[in-house]
């Protein structure tokens, strides 16, 4: 008897989050900290998003994403500098920290 449960559960992952997920999308959350670049700002727009729960995810992006572009309006009527510095997700995933790594030294 042949086993396809394990090959049936990959291949339902692989369609379902590997295939369907940009994976460049995904990772830009992780590089926020790299746009929003103090605490007070990441307070500011994560404290716009607090009031209805995020849906369940496998990773934070998708809701993270949808309930950020519900609190756009608000940023840009009361803080265009942050909205500003949030345009920069536009950019491609190893563009972003760019300037961050520009400054950086060594520890040693």
């Amino acid at each position: 008897m042949e086993t396809t449960g394990i090959s049936r559960y990959v291949d339902s992952w692989k369609e379902a989050y590997i295939n369907y997920y940009s994976h460049e999308t995904y990772f830009k959350i992780y590089a926020l900290p790299y746009i929003l670049t103090t605490g007070e700002e990441i307070d500011y727009v994560y404290g716009l998003m607090v009031g209805e729960p995020l849906r369940p995810y496998w990773g934070p992006y998708p809701p993270l994403g949808e309930a950020l572009k519900k609190v756009i309006p608000i940023i840009q009527r009361e803080r265009p500098e942050v909205l500003a510095k949030l345009v920069r997700t536009k950019l491609p995933v190893s563009q972003i920290p760019a300037e961050v790594t520009k400054i950086s030294k060594p520890v040693s």
